[in-house]
């Protein structure tokens, strides 16, 4: 502490004949400070409190200091005790040759005084209290004098106070800072230390502290290296060198005993980060009052996981080409062990491996890596974590650059940044048997990777203590907790929890993290409540709670909104708005719900059913049609009037003229002609219904000789594996009647074949009612021929009426199986006529033609499939499909209510042109785009006259070298060719990603709109948004809202443009546990490509390369939040452009999860596999995660799966490649509450021969 006593310590006028006396009580406040928070103080003493001390040439003030130390030291042994304050280095004034005194006059002879009056007042008080000195440079002399000076006083020089020859010295401190260069620190303090050693033998055993360690002079110079983790491993490396050459170097000649940066400055405008600081201090000045923000920057993080090495050091070194490399190579190591102190304490070993070239950055450099840990012993339940620090997702710097630098960054700008201050933690991996653990990584340059090696303790961890509640800004606290009774270093997170009453608790920390402070900043700026902290260890056993703290907040009073011309009706309003401007120039929106217009009929009766509005039948005006919407209500012309008529909304914040408002209306669900629920379930499960094809050359399987008399039959043993396949899988097929099984057909004019076919076709109907029952089969969408006008027919000659013939066939073939089975087609792009003869024709045919078997007139229909593609243009798709019905309407009333599909709206035609879009984001965000767009003004849109059933992207393709991720496919296929066998490798694209967030979307589809200046958006907008409300069905179900967003200029990206928005919604009623979740899907941490573009594109990834890639499949999830009382939630996210946000409400069911069904396990190569598994029965989609677990012997099983995801599929690929023992799986919902396992499934790798 610089500056103890002068700036904390002053003289108040004792009482008369008392003279002076000591004013502590700002001492004593930073000190209880210090103390509640257990860290020990370096404490310098110097300054002059109140002026009184100016010469210490004079004795009366030499016993004047040395009284006041002595009475300072007293002081605080009684209050903290001896054992406490004995552990305090106490110190000289700091930096004395730097002359810096205060105004005090401070000689050779007055500086020697001073010291031996510091001496011997800290005796007085206990001689168990240690003073070193002088903290300074020491230059070589006659540079430096009072260093050396003070040296040879307390060598040979006259006690003031005693008179005896030399004064006790029990350290040496200097400050020795390293230019930018690591060992140049070292080299200085050896340097110096050996000219002591030389001049004062006497002090060759005294322990050197130094106490200034820092790799560059001048704190507040902005070095742009301190920002980010350049800073952090250069500190290691310092930490390192110096542990390894001299501490534990038992040939050293120093004694060397402490290393300190002096970094615990904070850090001032414009240099948030880049000063010599461990964090980042935002003085947030906009704010009524003013408060202050702080960032852990990586330097503090690295401390974290220094913290977690131990006492005892392990020999460890790096080697290449079986050299080992010295301390100041780019890479080095330090290693540690521990021994076991109790029942929640065990044995652990940890490695900390850094990359650093000092001062120097090199964004593009990695170095691979082989680690080796070896000789461990057997120990319970043993496995290992590893913490990776780098630039690309630990630098919350970074990130504050990517927003454009804000002066004072708002709540969702500070949570962005506050999710980049962990380290990338992988789950827990069992050790593997034998004691021995390789590992290959992969290291940024600069980056630090620790692997950290645990035993199970025989209990879990011990009980949070001291938790206390810190208030930052209205709306925003910290929390703050010790440890000290934790009892275990192998933690995996701390939970904290959060209840509004003080009964129900809901976690609202998900991402793991082990440092013991948590900035509480929800979205809804609701924190008034109680609070409770708890520590999970490695193997997810949690630790008693700590004891509840309640926290409340005072704020400004608050209003309620006003509903109007309602009976016992509640609204629920969502919107988005932006703020003035975004910073790239671009425009804001700000989704919102307009109500629709008040009935102008008497009042309309209303009935709240689970939070959300019907209109009743009886009720309904003359706008709606059974709760759906006409095309009028929709577009919404009046909509800001309407709103005024409806209700009185509360003072909102002031917004510029270009403000967008979204408005949602809980219940008035639209009608959605039985297709909502079909296409959630395709979703789901990641189906294309346009991808028909049952076989690869899409049609039946060949026929084989049948015995004699019984001419040919088919063999179905291909084509039941594929569908048996979906079916395991729960999917449905779009089944295409198409091919010639062994070219048995040619020629459809020939009458013999088309009987033939459809005998053909009622024979494979009827095999699969058989194998999967009629309630599933006549599920499938059968369809004809795929693009019978692209003329590709698989060498059989097709006239026109050859496949007229043919669709009769199929058409009777079904019908035969059993009426309730589906046909459409043609399935092509339906040109305007003459062109598309085969499309026109077959509407002709069915309208009005001649039935090849029955004789009658016309041919059943039962839905019309075109294609049609967007060139780019999302709208382009709609617009195309409107102008093709509308001619199809006309040529042909009799289909004006027949359903429509478009099984192939895909955004461009040629599925394997590589377009860069396709790779990332933006083709995720285009698809959600186009679906919200057919379902708004098509599908919920009562008067719209197209009858639209499907739509379906031509997408189930697999990728192939050069472009893997550039082609209209879900996944990025990568052909492994240099593994022995080879193998392929898939990996999640963003676009399949979004089908996931489409799959949280339910069948009771919401009104939401976007608007402007209070005027709606059309659908063509680069934000829109899909809404929808679920009533549960079970006790493991519940009511739940959501809310997805998109932001997308189709196939444009803008990696530097983003939308502020503000999403409101209001009305929703009182539920239990109502709480909210939110995901975001971008570029930046949501595409694996740009992470195998940041890698160099390798063509054969390695593992951990692959692993890598993993990481940025899943959407970024925030922790669930409570959702506030009163039924009113905004948000203030601010989107890139392209992306994705989904806003989830859910209350919580009376059970938890139900039981995980169909566990498989798929091997994909040597030591990696994938499982998946059915949510058939887990009867919630408000899940937080499904928790997977690995044993060894079947018996005791371990987490390896942390990071929240709800896809029902998961590789493991652990770095040790141990993959045989036994798997589990759960699902853990929103309210952290398990499921039930799923049974276990056992697998044995077999080694490649």
């Amino acid at each position: 502490m610089h500056g103890c006593p002068q700036h904390l310590l002053s003289f108040s006028k004792g009482s008369a004949g008392q003279g002076l006396s000591y004013n502590f009580t700002h001492l004593d406040g930073y000190l209880d400070l210090l103390q509640e928070n257990q860290l020990l103080p370096g404490f310098e003493l110097m300054g002059s409190p109140s002026g009184r001390f100016n010469d210490f040439e004079d004795k009366l003030q030499v016993v004047k200091w040395r009284d006041l130390v002595s009475l300072l030291a007293r002081r605080y042994i009684g209050r903290y005790g001896l054992a406490q304050v004995s552990k305090w280095n106490f110190e000289t004034w700091n930096e004395p040759d730097h002359k810096d005194f205060d105004n005090v006059s401070m000689t050779t002879q007055g500086f020697l005084n001073y010291y031996d009056a510091c001496s011997e007042g800290l005796r007085a008080a206990s001689p168990a209290l240690r003073l070193g000195g002088p903290g300074d440079s020491f230059h070589p002399p006659p540079r430096s004098p009072l260093c050396w000076s003070l040296l040879g006083h307390c060598a040979n020089g006259t006690n003031f106070f005693t008179g005896e020859v030399g004064v006790r010295l029990d350290y040496i401190s200097l400050h020795k800072k390293g230019n930018g260069s690591s060992i140049g620190i070292l080299e200085q303090e050896v340097a110096t230390v050996q000219q002591i050693q030389q001049l004062f033998p006497t002090f060759k055993d005294t322990p050197i502290y130094n106490d200034e360690a820092d790799p560059l002079v001048g704190w507040s110079q902005p070095q742009p290296w301190r920002a980010d983790v350049t800073y952090a491993a250069m500190v290691v490396k310092v930490i390192a060198q110096h542990q390894n050459l001299l501490v534990a170097n038992a040939s050293s000649p120093v004694h060397y005993a402490l290393l300190s940066n002096d970094n615990a400055f904070l850090s001032y405008h414009p240099h948030p980060f880049s000063q010599r600081t461990l964090t980042a201090r935002f003085q947030v000045n906009n704010t009524r009052p003013p408060h202050v923000q702080l960032l852990r920057k990586p330097v503090l993080t690295a401390m974290g996981l220094l913290a977690l090495l131990d006492g005892e050091q392990l020999w460890a070194e790096v080697s290449r080409h079986r050299v080992v490399l010295d301390s100041n190579h780019t890479v080095g190591v330090l290693a540690s062990a521990h021994h076991p102190k109790g029942p929640t304490d065990a044995w652990r070993a940890t490695m900390l491996v850094y990359a650093s070239d000092d001062t120097r950055a090199h964004p593009n450099r990695s170095i691979r890596m082989t680690l080796r840990l070896y000789g461990v012993p057997p120990r319970p339940g043993l496995l290992y974590v590893t913490y990776h620090v780098d630039n690309r997702l630990c630098s919350p710097h970074s990130e504050w650059q990517r927003m454009g630098q804000p002066v004072f960054p708002s709540a969702e700008q500070f949570r962005r940044m506050r999710l980049a201050e962990d380290p990338v933690v992988a789950e827990p991996r069992p050790f593997p048997v034998g004691g021995s653990l390789t590992l290959h990584p992969e290291l940024a340059l600069p980056s630090l990777l620790l692997v950290h090696v645990c035993a199970r303790p025989e209990k879990p961890p011990g009980q949070v203590t001291r938790l206390r509640v810190l208030p930052l800004t209205r709306g925003q606290l910290a929390l703050v907790w010790s440890d000290e009774r934790v009892g275990s270093k192998c933690l995996w997170t701390y939970e904290i929890q959060f209840s509004l009453d003080g009964e129900v608790y809901t976690p609202v920390s998900r991402r793991p993290s082990t440092f013991n402070l948590f900035v509480f900043s929800p979205e809804t700026a609701v924190v008034s409540g109680s609070y409770r902290v708890r520590a999970l260890d490695y193997w997810a056993r949690p630790g008693p709670f700590s004891d509840p703290v309640p926290y409340l907040e005072f704020k400004e009073p608050f209003y309620l909104t006003v509903l109007g011309q309602l009976l016992d009706g509640h609204w629920v309003k969502w919107g988005l708005a932006p703020g003035k401007e975004d910073r790239a120039g671009g425009e804001q929106v700000e989704p919102g719900l307009c109500l629709p217009p008040p009935n102008k009929d008497p009042t309309p009766q209303v009935e709240l059913l689970n939070g959300a509005l019907r209109l009743l039948q009886g009720g309904a005006s003359a706008g709606h049609h059974g709760g759906g919407w006409d095309r009028a209500s929709l577009s919404m012309p009046d909509c800001g009037q309407q709103q005024e008529r409806l209700l009185s909304p509360p003072p909102q914040e002031e917004t510029s003229e270009d403000t967008h408002f979204a408005e949602m209306q809980v219940g008035a669900a639209a009608e959605q002609r039985g297709t909502s629920r079909s296409r959630q379930k395709a979703a789901k499960t990641g189906h294309c219904p346009g991808a028909a094809s049952s076989t690869e050359g899409r049609g039946p399987a060949p026929p084989h000789k049948g015995s004699a008399g019984q001419g040919l039959s088919y063999n179905f043993t291909h084509l039941d594996g594929y569908l048996d396949l979906l079916q395991e899988n729960q999917l449905l097929p779009g089944f295409e009647l198409m091919g010639s099984p062994s070219g048995r057909f040619n020629d459809f004019e020939d009458k013999l074949q088309v009987v033939k076919w459809r005998d053909l076709v009622s024979l494979l109907a009827r095999r699969y009612i058989g194998r999967y029952g009629l309630a599933q089969v006549s599920k499938w969408n059968f369809e004809t021929w795929n693009e019978p006008d692209h003329k590709d027919f698989d060498n059989v000659s097709m006239t026109t009426q050859g496949f007229l013939n043919y669709y009769d066939a199929c058409s009777e073939g079904l019908r035969a199986a059993s009426p309730a089975l589906r046909l459409g087609g043609p399935g092509d792009s339906f040109h305007p006529p003459p062109r598309s003869p085969l499309c026109w024709s077959l509407l002709g045919h069915c309208a009005n033609g001649t039935n090849f078997f029955t004789g009658e007139v016309g041919v059943r229909l039962d839905y019309i499939s075109l294609h049609k593609k967007g060139n780019g243009s999302s709208i382009g798709i709609l617009e195309q499909e409107v102008a093709t019905v509308q001619q199809i309407q006309q040529l042909f009333p009799t289909f004006k209510d027949t359903p429509i599909y478009n099984d192939e709206a895909d955004p461009l035609v040629g599925w394997s042109q590589p377009q860069p879009w396709r790779a990332d984001v933006t083709y995720a965000a285009m698809v959600v785009k186009v679906i919200a767009q057919h379902q708004n003004l098509l599908v919920a849109n009562a008067s719209s006259p197209v009858h639209y059933a499907l739509l379906s992207n031509d997408n189930a393709f697999l990728s192939y070298h050069p472009h893997p991720f550039s082609q209209r496919t879900l996944t990025a296929r990568f052909q492994v060719n240099n593994t022995r066998p080879p193998h392929v490798q898939l990996l999640r694209k963003p676009v399949l990603t979004a089908m996931g967030l489409l799959a949280l979307l339910d069948g009771e589809q919401l009104w939401a709109e976007v608007s402007r200046h209070r005027v709606v958006l059309d659908s063509n907008h680069t934000v829109g948004v899909l809404a929808s409300a679920h009533h549960p069905k079970g006790p493991t179900d519940a009511w739940r809202a959501t809310m997805l967003v998109y932001a997308s200029d189709d196939t444009r990206a803008h990696p530097n443009r983003s939308i502020r928005m503000t999403l409101r919604l209001y009305g929703v009623p009182p539920r239990p546990g109502l709480l909210y979740v939110t995901y975001h899907v971008d570029n930046r941490l949501c595409s694996p490509h740009s992470e195998w573009q940041r890698m160099g594109q390798p063509v054969f990834p390695s593992a951990e390369q692959f692993r890598r890639m993993r990481l940025a499949e899943d959407p970024v999830v925030a922790e669930p939040r409570p959702f506030p009382v009163g039924g009113s939630l905004t948000l203030h996210p601010e989107l890139a452009l392209p992306s994705l946000l989904l806003v989830h409400v859910c209350a919580r069911p009376e059970k938890p999860p139900g039981q995980v069904t169909r566990l498989r396990v798929l091997p994909l190569t040597r030591g990696q596999l994938a499982l998946v598994w059915s949510d058939e029965r887990v009867g919630s989609k408000c899940l937080w995660t499904y928790e997977i677990q690995f044993s060894l012997d079947g018996e005791v099983y371990t987490p390896v799966s942390r990071r929240p995801s709800t896809f029902n599929l998961f590789v493991f690929s652990p770095e040790t490649a141990v993959v045989s023992g036994s798997y589990r799986v759960r699902a853990l919902d929103y309210w952290a509450r398990p499921g039930p396992f799923s049974d276990p499934v056992p697998y044995l790798e077999v080694p490649a021969s």
